[in-house]
C-alpha cells in the first residue's frame, strides 16, 4: 500500500514538473519570437513544445514502470546470489513476473539444486574416507604390534632358539599381510580417481574365468569344498581390462573357499541372458553356493569398505576390501554385481552383469 502511495506521488509530481517545464519553454521562447518578430509561426512553435514536453514526461512515467518493474526480480536474484556465496545452498528464487527472469530463476534455482548435491556428496565421500583410514589403521596396528613384540623379544633373546624359526615366520606373515592390506588400499584409492582409466584390450572373457578358477582348484580342495563349473566352452571375445578383471575374478573365488563350509556346493557359471527392460544381450557371470544367507546387517552394507567386520578380517584373512574394489572395476567397465539369495535358508549368489 504504501508503495502505490509512493508511486502516485510520484507521478503527480511529475506531473506538475511537466506543466512547469511547459509553461517555462513556452515564455521563453514567446519572449524570443518577440525579439525577432517572427510572429505567424509562434503558435506552431507551441504546439511542439508541449508535443515535446509531453513525449518527456510520458518516457519518464514508462522509464519509471519498467524500473518498478525490474526493481524486484534483480534485487530477489542478488540476494539469492549472495546468501548462496555465504553458503546458504537452500536459498531459491520465486519470478512471478517476466518469462525471461522465470528462465533465470529456474536455472539459478537448478544450480543450487547442483552446488547442494555436490556438497552433500563431499560429505559423505570424506565420511567414507574417514571411515577408510580408521579401518586401515586398525587394521595395521594389531599385526605391526605382533611384529614389534616378537622382533623385541628376538633382539632380548627372550625366544628359546627351538621357537625362534616360529617367530620368523610370524613377523614374515604378518609383515605380508599388511603389505597386502597395503596394496589393496592403494588399488581403492586408485580406482576412486576420476581420472584412472582401464587398459581395454580384446580377449576372450570365458577363457580368463576358466583360469581363474583352475588356479583356485586346489583351495577348494583342501576346505573340502565341493565346486561346480558351467563355463561355455564357446569363445566370448570382450574389451575389457584382463588384469582388473582377473583381480574380481579372484577376490569371489577367494571368498567361496573363505566364507564356505566344509561340504558345501558352489558353482561359478556363465551365460548370455537378454534384460526384460532394455531388451538388450547381456553376460551374467554368477558365484554361487549353498551356504546359509548373510546376516540383515551385512547386507547393508556389503559393497563398502570394511563392512564384514573385524571377525572376518583378523580371523579369516580377509581384507574388507575385496568386494568394494571388485564394485568399483565393474563400474569401470558399465557393469554391476549385486548379491541374491535363494528362497529359504540357503543358497546365495554373487552375480555379475556385464552389457553386450
Amino acid at each position: 500500500m504504501k508503495r502505490k502511495i509512493r508511486f502516485s506521488y510520484y507521478v503527480v509530481v511529475l506531473f506538475f514538473c511537466c506543466i512547469i517545464l511547459y509553461n517555462f519553454c513556452c515564455g521563453v521562447y514567446d519572449g524570443f519570437c518577440d525579439t525577432v518578430e517572427i510572429v505567424n509561426v509562434r503558435d506552431e512553435s507551441r504546439d511542439d513544445i508541449a508535443n515535446l514536453v509531453i513525449r518527456i514526461g510520458v518516457s519518464v512515467v514508462c522509464v519509471r514502470l519498467l524500473y518498478r518493474k525490474l526493481k524486484y526480480p534483480i534485487e530477489t536474484m542478488t540476494e539469492s546470489m549472495d546468501r548462496v556465496a555465504k553458503g546458504d545452498l537452500e536459498s531459491r528464487v520465486f519470478m512471478p513476473s517476466f518469462a525471461e527472469f522465470q528462465q533465470m530463476g529456474d536455472s539459478f534455482n537448478a544450480m543450487a539444486e547442483a552446488l547442494k548435491a555436490a556438497e552433500e556428496e563431499k560429505i559423505q565421500r570424506d565420511k567414507r574416507n574417514q571411515e577408510l583410514y580408521s579401518n586401515i589403521a586398525h587394521d595395521l596396528k594389531s599385526p605391526m604390534t605382533m611384529v614389534l613384540g616378537y622382533a623385541k623379544a628376538l633382539e632380548r633373546g627372550d625366544v628359546p632358539s627351538v621357537r625362534q624359526q616360529e617367530c620368523l615366520e610370524t613377523i614374515c606373515r604378518q609383515t605380508e599381510h599388511m603389505n597386502q592390506l597395503l596394496d589393496l588400499l592403494l588399488t581403492y584409492t586408485r580406482l576412486e580417481n576420476e581420472t584412472y582409466k582401464l587398459q581395454l584390450e580384446e580377449a576372450d572373457l570365458v577363457e580368463v574365468l576358466r583360469s581363474c578358477v583352475a588356479s583356485h582348484y586346489n583351495a577348494f580342495e583342501e576346505h573340502g569344498v565341493l565346486l561346480e563349473i558351467d563355463i561355455p566352452e564357446k569363445s566370448c571375445i570382450y574389451s575389457f581390462d584382463v588384469l582388473e578383471m582377473k583381480r574380481v575374478f579372484h577376490n569371489l573365488l577367494s571368498n567361496m573357499v573363505r566364507h564356505t563350509d566344509y561340504g558345501t556346493v558352489c558353482k561359478v557359471s556363465m551365460k548370455e541372458v537378454v534384460n526384460v527392460e532394455s531388451e538388450r544381450n547381456e553376460i551374467q557371470i554368477s558365484f554361487a553356493d549353498k551356504g546359509e544367507h548373510l546376516d540383515e546387517k551385512v547386507k547393508e552394507k556389503l559393497f563398502t569398505p570394511f563392512c564384514v567386520g573385524d571377525e572376518s578380517r583378523n580371523t579369516k584373512g580377509g581384507s574388507g576390501l575385496g568386494l568394494s574394489i571388485a564394485r568399483k572395476i565393474l563400474e569401470c567397465h558399465h557393469g554391476v554385481i549385486f548379491y541374491e539369495e535363494e528362497e529359504g535358508d540357503r543358497g546365495k549368489a554373487f552375480v555379475i552383469i556385464l552389457p553386450l
